[in-house]
């Protein structure tokens, strides 16, 4: 009678864990459209947009993982998942630098270093999603998603210092 409840806890969690992933997505998602209407000559409101279309993009590829088959589906999402977790921090910096702007009290320097910060961004998505850090290129996709415990996006190298 109580033999299987784990398993049903278990289950019972993970359904939670699906609905709200979705609901984030959902909201993330109608928060950036209605961002992109309301004012885009704003810059904090360009930002947030940027911020909002990163979340959206890193919840919705965690929720089509729960339901897809295909390896090669799987690791395009992870791919897609990693694209949003990869540029959530330079949109963070670039949203802290609009309201500096805004406030009055911005530098040049904190400009040009929010776009540097997004192409070192960009230079680590690039790293991370590469084969380049794999010591032995013999194993197959398969084996590499079963294998490691993190995203697949998720290695770190030099260009993310």
């Amino acid at each position: 009678m109580i033999n299987g409840w784990p398993d049903t806890l278990l289950a019972g969690l993970q359904t939670i864990n699906q609905i709200l992933t979705a609901g984030i997505a959902i909201t993330a998602f109608s928060l950036f459209l209605y961002s992109l209407s309301f004012n885009l000559r704003d810059r904090v409101a360009r930002s947030f947009a940027i911020i909002l279309l990163c979340v959206v993009v890193v919840f919705t590829a965690e929720s089509l993982q729960d339901n897809t088959v295909s390896i090669r589906t799987l690791d395009l999402l992870m791919r897609l998942q990693w694209f949003g977790l990869a540029f959530l921090p330079a949109a963070y910096l670039h949203l802290s630098d609009a309201l500096l702007v805004t406030a009055g009290s911005a530098f040049t320097r904190t400009t040009a270093f929010c776009r540097t910060r997004y192409v070192s961004c960009l230079n680590y998505f690039s790293d991370s999603v590469s084969f380049r850090y794999y010591s032995d290129r013999s194993f197959r996709m398969e084996d590499r998603l079963r294998t490691c415990n993190a995203p697949f996006g998720l290695r770190f190298s030099p260009s993310f210092m």
